[in-house]
């Protein structure tokens, strides 16, 4: 921890943030241009986008590859490339197009028709239930399909299985029975479902993209972009190309950014492959058990489709056969995308990065993500999420605090946000050993023009505090303003006024970034990954969980079954009262509630009890044990008399030993057994804090997500001497901390959208009196310098420093009233004197609110940048004795600017809100002399 201290201190740091720079094919100017705005910003690497590039992998997409490439190697910048023409990655640049069926993307859909038997032979066509389609168009599909080219030539659909679902309750395997396009079947009395089972090649959003799930087709895109890239500049990767970035790869069945669960009436993903794995482990009844994916048939099916407990309800065979279907196209993910990809990359020294959809639980889910979200992000280098769109916002967690037009239109789950999505990137990163301990966020992007510094501080706070240690700011692009692709642009060709300021967030982060790297996430509770349940019935998202241990400060992993199941993978151990996964220790095992879980799961819960670990199920232990260990089988007469899974009561007795605590106790159960040890008093289910160790020194990092001050006390683990490091001013301070039996006791005041990093171990340099102190004893025993009239003036971005429009005034100002379509800079400037012999005193200087950011100039001298309220000053080495000029400039945001304008495109216009962000100076400014 010392080491990177004082690398922050001497601005020796390493770069964490690589943000997307978006191509469209500009001028050499422009790019070489933008690199160096972007270094400008303390920023040491960028992510290259074609957004889209008019010829990605064509002369000018490698003429302007040249040139990044060369400004980067000037500029000692790293960059990452991301892995398609179009978004989502998948596209692999149109290569899929005119490729043979097996290569091509496929659904796997069902067409029910009703057939009233009476006992005579009924001929039924089998083309015309080929044609129909069950997916409907939508406007988010033509949206994300935008400039995609289309297959002109679609294979036709082809048949899988023919099954009948008869009056009692028979099903019947109707397949052999199909011929020349047509059904000849002597139906018998009574009303029959007749269900298809069939592949398509025209379903979902995006038809003519890879297959995730096809090896040979993920090469696809291996071939078309990474080769490529390969061949044109091998002798920079590992040197200044530092990877590749694959940007929320999907399944892509249902409708487009679908996130339905296992049952939901919609198609799903299939290929070749798949088809293969599902044969071998499902035997003969592979056909008819595919018809579970969507419906519980009634419990009178024949012994070709076994169940252990014969008298168990259907819903558990259901939930059975829809585990094995995800569990088998989820391995083949990982297998033929991430892991093909990753060990591509890592073979040719460089990383590979990325994200899937986590929305609305959709991680766990098919449709516009990959079915689970360790297995889909397995390959990868680091582990990844994203924050676009107001996902996450100040007090957000339940509501919307300033709704936009796009608000209105979509569901929001705050609390996944806030809770689980951080948690995803975090414990990702701390249990796979290739990753490092390397968790990335895409953030900033897509949140509108309304978007300022107090928002980004926020998020950028938001998503260390868990433990996310690399950023992906969203986005620069050099098409020429306004560009209406998802804005903010953070740049946006000198337009957007809050770019001057922007370098210091981004210096913030690397710093906070540094300490949070190379070390240990202290994760005492392990909360398990509640993917599979999903996939087999009712369940609790873990979110609700990692909320009641997020709320306590209780720190926490979302652990996957793969662990406990595949412990060499995860490198797993246990011992006596803990388990660890890679670099993690855990003291306890917690489980959302859950309809059913595996028998595999069963068992691993049991060696978890025998080495005296505790296991929690959250309101009751599951309903049934769902037998999945008893697969590979080459027909089902083999399968049945395979069986040996024990009865569910003896699997309610073996889990007997498992305590069963409604969600509201846990936290109080926790503390008792003492795998909670950070204890605010009083408590705040705002104040978040992140425990991380490193180099055997300890970090506490804390960070108000509340809208009130927090003061009080927090006892900590840890012992011995320690000291606060602001990472905004780069200094070190002094903490009110003193010993306690149980470790240490910290005094702490945090105002909302602050941060405070507390470290054990001795200081690298001297520590100084925390500035807030000092400017409360000036206050109290100094005197008040400045409370008149102010001059203001106005200027716009492009204009800066060219101020017009003077006028004089008191604060608080209401220029938002005044010119309420203004955004730039506001300049607001006064003088106060030091009488003489009293200019060698403590001057502060203090500015209550402001909208958004500032910096302060005194006497001609930047005494800073702040983005957060109360912007606080030590201004006693800038002032004389006489007369003192203060000169206070302060940047909106272009909210205001583009809300007027006329030229705004679909996306401005989405995340517009009616109430505005305040301009200039809003509080009072006060200097304090002692």
């Amino acid at each position: 921890m010392k080491r990177t201290v004082l690398a922050n201190l001497n601005g020796t740091n390493e770069n964490y943030i690589l943000p997307f720079f978006w191509q469209h094919g500009e001028e050499e100017s422009t790019l070489r241009g933008y690199m160096n705005i972007i270094h400008s910003a303390s920023i040491g690497a960028v992510c290259v986008e074609s957004r889209p590039h008019p010829d990605f992998c064509g002369p000018r997409w490698w003429r302007d590859m040249d040139i990044i490439l060369d400004e980067a190697k000037k500029l000692g910048m790293k960059v990452w490339i991301l892995d398609d023409s179009h978004f989502p990655t998948g596209y692999a640049n149109g290569a899929v197009i005119g490729k043979e069926k097996h290569l091509r993307r496929q659904s796997l859909a069902r067409v029910s028709k009703t057939v009233k038997g009476n006992g005579k032979e009924q001929e039924i066509s089998i083309q015309d239930l080929l044609k129909k389609n069950p997916q409907k168009p939508s406007l988010i599909g033509m949206f994300t399909s935008q400039g995609v080219k289309k297959d002109p030539v679609t294979p036709k659909d082809e048949l899988i299985g023919l099954c009948a679902a008869g009056p009692d309750g028979k099903l019947i395997d109707l397949t052999g029975k199909v011929a020349g396009g047509k059904l000849k079947w002597l139906c018998p009395e009574g009303e029959w479902k007749l269900t298809l089972t069939k592949a398509s090649w025209r379903m979902g959003a995006h038809p003519s993209y890879i297959n995730m799930s096809s090896e040979d087709s993920c090469r696809i895109l291996i071939d078309t972009v990474y080769e490529p890239h390969w061949e044109h500049y091998k002798d920079e990767f590992g040197k200044t190309i530092a990877g590749f970035f694959s940007d929320e790869p999907e399944l892509g069945n249902g409708a487009p950014y679908s996130h339905e669960k296992m049952g939901f009436d919609q198609d799903l993903p299939w290929s070749d492959e798949l088809k293969e794995a599902l044969k071998a482990r499902w035997g003969d009844a592979w056909r008819a058990k595919l018809l579970f994916l969507w419906d519980d048939y009634p419990a009178s099916v024949p012994a070709s489709i076994p169940v252990s407990n014969k008298d168990a309800p259907n819903e558990k065979r259901a939930a059975r056969i829809r585990f094995e279907y995800m569990d088998e196209l989820t391995r083949l993910v990982q297998k033929a995308f991430s892991e093909q990809v990753g060990n591509w990359c890592r073979a040719h020294g460089v990383m590979y990065i990325g994200h899937v959809v986590e929305d609305l639980s959709g991680h766990a889910r098919t449709g516009g993500a990959l079915g689970h979200y360790f297995r889909g992000l397995w390959g990868q280098d680091m582990a990844g999420i994203d924050d676009i769109g107001g996902q996450v916002l100040p007090q957000g967690e339940d509501t919307i605090p300033y709704p936009t037009v796009f608000d209105k239109m979509r569901p929001r789950d705050g609390e996944f946000f806030h809770y689980e999505l951080p948690q995803l990137g975090a414990s990702l990163a701390s249990l796979d050993p290739k990753k490092q301990g390397r968790a990335m966020c895409e953030i900033f992007g897509n949140y509108g023009w309304l978007e300022g510094f107090r928002l980004e501080k926020y998020l950028a706070d938001h998503f260390m505090v868990y433990g996310i240690n690399h950023f992906v700011p969203h986005a620069f692009s050099a098409k020429a303003f306004p560009d209406p692709d998802c804005p903010p642009h953070f740049y946006a060709h000198g337009h957007n006024p809050q770019f001057r300021h922007f370098g210091s967030l981004m210096r913030y982060m690397n710093r906070v970034c540094g300490l949070i790297s190379d070390g240990v996430r202290i994760t005492r509770a392990a909360v398990l990954y509640h993917a599979e349940a999903e996939w087999m019935g009712r369940c609790m998202n873990d979110q609700k969980v990692l909320r009641q241990l997020a709320d306590h400060q209780i720190g926490a992993d979302i652990v996957p079954a793969d662990a406990l199941l595949t412990p060499d993978a995860f490198a797993c151990s246990l011992q006596s009262g803990s388990f660890t996964i890679n670099t993690q220790t855990y003291q306890a095992l917690i489980i959302p509630h859950s309809t059913y879980i595996t028998d595999e799961l069963a068992a691993s819960l049991e060696a978890l009890l025998d080495h005296h670990i505790p296991v929690y199920f959250i309101d009751a232990l599951p309903k049934a044990v769902i037998p999945t260990s008893d697969v590979k089988a080459s027909s089902p007469a083999e399968k049945d008399s395979s069986q040996t899974d024990a009865p569910a009561e003896s699997w309610e007795e073996r889990l007997s030993r498992c305590r069963v605590i409604p969600l509201d106790q846990l936290v109080k159960t926790l503390r008792e057994e003492k795998i909670a040890d950070i204890l605010p008093s009083p408590e705040s289910n705002r104040l978040r804090v992140l425990h991380y160790q490193k180099d055997n020194e300890d970090l506490y990092y804390f960070v108000n997500e509340s809208d009130a001050v927090y003061t009080g006390e927090v006892l900590l683990p840890s012992k011995g001497s320690c000291y606060r490091y602001d990472a905004w001013q780069n200094r070190l301070e002094k903490a009110h901390a003193q010993g306690a039996e149980a470790g240490t006791l910290l005094s702490l005041t945090l105002n909302p959208l602050d941060s405070y990093l507390l470290i054990f171990g001795q200081a690298p340099a001297a520590l100084e009196q925390p500035l807030s102190d000092r400017i409360e004893a000036s206050a109290a025993d100094g005197s008040l310098l400045m409370d008149s009239s102010w001059t203001r003036s106005t200027a716009s971005a492009l204009d800066y420093p060219a101020f017009t429009e003077e006028k004089k005034l008191f604060l608080p100002d209401d220029l938002a009233g005044e010119k309420p379509g203004f955004s730039g800079w506001v300049r607001y400037e006064n003088t106060f004197r030091l009488p003489e012999g009293e200019a060698k005193g403590e001057t502060y200087l203090v500015v209550t609110d402001a909208y958004e950011g500032l910096e302060l100039f005194v006497n001609g001298q930047s005494a800073g940048i702040q983005v957060v309220p109360p912007y606080r000053y030590d201004i006693s080495s800038l002032v004389k004795a006489g007369e003192n000029r203060i000169r206070i400039d302060v940047s909106t945001t272009l909210e205001r600017e583009r809300s007027a304008a006329k030229n705004k495109g679909m996306n401005e216009r989405l995340f517009e809100r009616k109430e505005k962000a305040p301009t200039g100076i809003t509080g009072r400014v006060l200097v304090y002399h002692s």
